[in-house]
């Protein structure tokens, strides 16, 4: 516990920009002092922090990973900058159609109080007996 104390008691400067932007800095002092020099490799690794379950003894020999190999494997942080990234791109696009390229229909002219009024509405059923 007296080591985590310590690394606690990092100074962070006030402005918080600057505190954003050193704070990866920070975490990686409080990692090695923590963890030790294994704990960068920890930290910056792929993978889950869920247990992974041992396979019973002789089950390679039935499925083993070669089989299904996946074709592509992205890191959870390349994975969600895609997806941001991919998401930011829809919708930028749309609202730049939006703005800048779909025309817009002008106003509809005022009504002329002048105007002579039909005698029978346009839409009223012609009856045939």
């Amino acid at each position: 516990s007296s080591r985590i104390a310590i690394c606690c008691e990092v100074q962070l400067p006030r402005r918080p920009l600057v505190t954003m932007a050193l704070l990866p800095r920070y975490r990686l002092a409080a990692v090695t002092t923590v963890r030790g020099w294994g704990g960068i490799l920890a930290a910056r690794g792929y993978g889950t922090s869920l247990p992974i379950p041992t396979p019973p003894q002789g089950s390679e020999q039935v499925f083993h990973s070669r089989n299904q190999q996946p074709k592509y494997s992205l890191s959870q942080p390349k994975w969600f900058s895609l997806f941001f990234a991919c998401n930011l791109g829809a919708y930028g696009g749309h609202y730049f159609y939006l703005r800048f390229l779909m025309p817009s229909n002008p106003p509809n002219p005022p009504r002329d109080p002048n105007e002579a009024r039909p005698e029978k509405h346009m839409h009223t059923v012609d009856e045939d007996e």
